[in-house]
């Protein structure tokens, strides 16, 4: 029997077939079949679907990392992914949510959601910073961290307070490109030379291809979403947030707590932050607990020893009694925030009727069994059964700087304009006084 010969152009039709069916068609697209695929995923789009995943599963199954590469923004880069992984986000700013996601993500890449510990390639910290990129990075994003030599040496919020920073700038420079934002950290070279992004850089066991689809395959499936992200905690962060024009996360892990933490833009430019009324309650008041420093004549209208934030927000939003009135601190915070622009402008006994008046507060009675613990930050104190009346803010612990530490922010009628106080034992101490908890609404 003889065997059947193929003919020669079935043969080519039957190579054809078999190379378009294996290429990728957005390299194909791109004009460039044979070029190493760089996926570009925009930011809020869970890779779910796994037709919608470009990368490589054995990528994903890549080593650790040992050595950050010093952050520097490129704006080249490899082709789009296929119309599946597209998002409806426009703009160029990743939201406070995905910045959280993002870096829990890449603390759990490159030191297991460790705060402290080094590698062989000399980076050290939560996220692996060489100590060069450190100092520059702490320098450009969030000064209060440069007085600490190295990662390593840094509390935890104050490395959050970087990095959250620093990769919301490489969100805005890669236009919220995760591949490129993850190779910009890992090895800045490959976005750049794609060339690069198949070779273990130096002091490395893994490729920047596998580092970043790594950190997206961690990003996209939730992985790492224990690590607390404490960039709240850190002293001033809003201001540096502001200035960067970056959202504020919410609470660390990405939940909510309207009295603390919300997915927020500063209000104004006068240090109110949109909803955030422990953040809006520390920007206007002084980072100590010194009275003495923080007295002033009285004169209402003229500038005297405020924080100039909480000043320029008292002129523009109440100006109904002097700086020092504790009364009129609350209500600045308030309403300058947004949580509450109905808020009562000043007095404390008026303050309390209206919070008890409103569904926009839940009223919790201070008795002999109430401590610190029954507490949230943003929680207002108020009490008119002894002396002339008094109102705080309670904003949990605080130490914006070494031997400073306190958990409320006041002021004091004649005494003193707003800063801290240590703790909030003496409204604790006094039966009849109550709790407000803004819980939200509208009346």
């Amino acid at each position: 029997m003889s065997q059947r010969r193929a003919v020669p152009h079935r043969r080519l039709a039957i190579f054809i077939y078999i190379v378009l069916a294996i290429l990728p068609l957005n390299a194909l697209a791109n004009g460039n079949p044979f070029a190493p695929l760089a996926p570009h995923i925009i930011l809020n789009t869970p890779l779910t679907d796994k037709s919608c995943n470009p990368f490589d599963d054995a990528a994903l199954s890549g080593g650790s990392s040992t050595t950050p590469g010093t952050p520097t923004p490129t704006t080249t880069g490899g082709a789009s992914s296929s119309t599946c992984c597209a998002s409806s986000m426009s703009g160029t700013t990743a939201s406070e949510t995905d910045l959280v996601r993002w870096l829990q993500a890449e603390a759990l890449q490159e030191n297991g959601g460790e705060v402290t510990g080094g590698s062989a390639g000399g980076a050290e910290g939560k996220y692996q910073y060489i100590d060069s990129t450190w100092v520059s990075s702490a320098a450009k994003f969030y000064p209060p961290a440069s007085v600490y030599p190295d990662a390593n040496a840094a509390p935890e919020a104050y490395q959050d307070a970087v990095a959250y920073l620093n990769f919301a700038y490489f969100f805005k420079q890669e236009d919220n490109n995760l591949f490129k934002v993850a190779v910009d950290w890992f090895y800045p070279a490959a976005n750049s030379d794609p060339s690069l992004l198949d070779v273990d850089p130096p002091d490395n066991v893994i490729t920047p291809r596998q580092y970043a689809n790594a950190v997206i395959q961690k990003f996209n499936s939730n992985a790492g979403s224990s690590i607390p992200i404490k960039v709240l905690d850190a002293p001033d962060f809003a201001k540096y947030a502001q200035q960067e024009g970056v959202p504020l996360p919410g609470a660390a892990g990405g939940a909510s707590n309207p009295g603390s933490v919300s997915t927020c833009q500063p209000a104004s430019g006068n240090g109110a932050v949109a909803n955030n009324i422990v953040q809006t309650a520390l920007n206007f008041a002084w980072p100590d607990t010194d009275d003495a420093a923080h007295t002033q004549p009285g004169t209402i209208g003229s500038p005297g020893s405020e924080e100039p934030a909480y000043y320029k927000a008292w002129m523009e939003y109440d100006q109904a009694s002097d700086t020092t009135d504790c009364s009129a601190y609350v209500a600045t915070v308030m309403i300058a925030s947004g949580a509450d622009p109905d808020y009562p402008k000043v007095g404390s006994a008026t303050q309390q009727d209206y919070v008890e008046h409103s569904s926009k507060y839940q009223i919790i009675p201070i008795t002999s069994a109430t401590t610190t613990a029954d507490l949230q930050p943003g929680d207002i104190l108020i009490q008119n059964t002894v002396g002339i009346g008094h109102t705080e803010i309670y904003v949990g612990p605080q130490s914006p700087k070494p031997g400073v530490n306190y958990s409320v922010t006041e002021a004091s009628l004649g005494g003193h304009t707003p800063d801290g106080v240590p703790t909030p034992n003496y409204m604790l101490s006094i039966t009849g006084a109550i709790i407000a908890r803004y819980i939200g609404g509208s009346s």
